[in-house]
């Protein structure tokens, strides 16, 4: 669905396009920053792993050194041409661009403008282990703060200039500790019923990078950082079982940085099945502080 046909090329490398809009898919309009439809991190995600599927042939592949370089905004009334250059194999991986611009441009010359790049990783040519099950019981025994789904989206969330509709408010139940957090997954309807259409499904993938609220260091005084925190890069994303049924995500905090407010944080983060059982495994998620939440200034610079 994030994915259009290849795109025939005599160059060196593989392209891929599709056009993409907050109608189209039509979820994408209920992830929004300072009240404008953003294509979402784990959409960058969901459309490498269906690139890699096409380069190398049936997966799952990987994803390493995903880094995000400007946010891509939807404009409600116009649709945006995404394309992704793919070089040629090279040990396993290729490396991939991530571009668009706005359609109305395409006859302009107007410059496409960067989004994200990383390279795919082969199956075969990837690490083979597995992560250990994590102990859901054991987390939430270590709970300091815990959050149901309206204090989450609405005293964590706005508050931060974060706006998620229905599509992503997947997140019912917060256990965080001084290091680390497991969360209780609930996915709409619509977006269950489309989980066998994607590799990892953007708004299910969100919730990953959503977790990472539950492992950004508190203030001395107990309460969540009043900054607006954005994910940036991803080191290694593997798939290694279909979601479905019950879920879970955990993430704990790699950085060693604890002060409150850091610049950056990066974790691990997992989503699991209900016995605990890693399902889809983002390494070195890294999250970036970009600017005060509404409760402390109006405005949020969201681009770099």
């Amino acid at each position: 669905p994030l994915l259009g046909s290849r795109v025939p090329s005599a160059l060196p490398t593989q392209l891929f396009a599709a056009r993409v809009s907050c109608h189209s898919p039509k979820y994408l309009v209920d992830h929004q920053v300072q009240g404008s439809p953003v294509f979402p991190a784990a959409g960058y995600v969901e459309h490498a792993l269906a690139a890699a599927e096409q380069v190398f042939g049936p997966g799952p592949h990987g994803l390493e050194n995903l880094s995000i370089q400007q946010a891509m905004f939807l404009p409600e009334a116009n649709a945006r041409v995404v394309q992704m250059a793919v070089s040629p194999e090279a040990g396993g991986l290729c490396s991939f661009e991530t571009y668009s611009l706005p359609s109305a441009s395409e006859a302009q010359g107007a410059r496409w403008a960067l989004h994200a790049c990383g390279a795919l990783r082969r199956r075969e040519a990837g690490p083979t282990e597995r992560p250990a099950a994590i102990d859901l019981d054991e987390v939430r025994s270590r709970t300091v703060k815990r959050h149901t789904h309206d204090d989450f989206y609405q005293d964590l969330m706005r508050n931060r200039g974060l706006v998620y509709g229905p599509a992503f408010q997947t997140i019912h139940a917060l256990y965080r500790t001084p290091i680390d957090c497991v969360v209780e997954v609930r996915l709409p309807p619509d977006v269950e019923r489309e989980l066998d259409r994607y590799h990892l499904h953007p708004a299910l993938g969100d919730a990953l990078f959503q977790c990472t609220a539950g492992i950004i260091p508190l203030e001395q005084d107990g309460s969540y950082s009043p900054y607006t925190y954005m994910p940036m890069a991803v080191r290694r994303v593997r798939l290694l079982g279909r979601p479905s049924g019950r879920m879970y995500v955990y993430a704990v905090r790699r950085s060693e940085d604890d002060r409150p407010s850091p610049e950056s944080v990066e974790g691990d983060v997992f989503l699991l099945d209900e016995r605990g059982q890693v399902l889809v495994e983002m390494l070195g998620v890294r999250v970036q502080r970009v600017g005060r939440g509404r409760t402390a200034q109006r405005e949020i610079d969201v681009q770099q």
